[in-house]
């Protein structure tokens, strides 16, 4: 490689914060169900009508909320490639990776029924994993493709040990 730095802006999942929304929907399920418990109390009589509402309400509520809320689950970082170092700029940290630094790497994208998975998983020697994965529909994964293609190129050149992670031996397609 030049010695050139080149650098990729990119959004990867955060799974910290997908789980807090997935908890907020999931709360939002029981309050949901204790309102509609006491709404069928209160307005038994209009019978069928109440029950409709109520379980309506049940299901779109917070499957409204995960729609709008499901971008907030992912993070704009920027990765910079040189001759000797990686060094990745997350939100709130700034990580310095020297390549002779990297145990093993795999990249590659995976196929889902769900959606396409582009991932980079980067395993250092002092034991430290680094995931980088946009999952379609959650982030735009082209812009994490060009630099799964570009740090694989790399890595290549540099003989870095390439090693599978266990879902992506499962989920890779042939």
């Amino acid at each position: 490689m030049e010695d050139t730095n080149i650098s990729y802006i990119f959004r990867v999942n955060d799974i910290h914060v997908y789980l807090k929304i997935f908890a907020i929907c999931l709360v939002e399920v029981l309050l949901l169900i204790i309102v509609l418990i006491l709404w069928l109390i209160t307005f038994w009589d209009y019978g069928e009508l109440s029950l409709f509402l109520g379980v309506s309400l049940l299901i779109f509520l917070p499957i409204l909320t995960f729609y709008f809320l499901k971008k907030k689950s992912s993070k704009e970082i920027t990765v910079i490639l040189s001759a000797t170092e990686m060094t990745l700029h997350w939100p709130l940290k700034k990580m310095v990776i020297t390549y002779a630094d990297i145990k093993s790497y795999s990249a590659c994208r995976l196929y889902q029924e769900t959606g396409d998975v582009e991932s980079v998983h980067i395993r250092l020697k002092s034991g430290k994993k680094i995931r980088l994965s946009a999952t379609y529909g959650f982030c735009d994964i082209e812009p994490l493709r060009e630099f799964r293609e570009a740090f694989d190129k790399l890595a290549q050149s540099l003989k870095l040990p390439h090693e599978l992670t266990w879902d992506e031996k499962l989920l890779k397609k042939n």
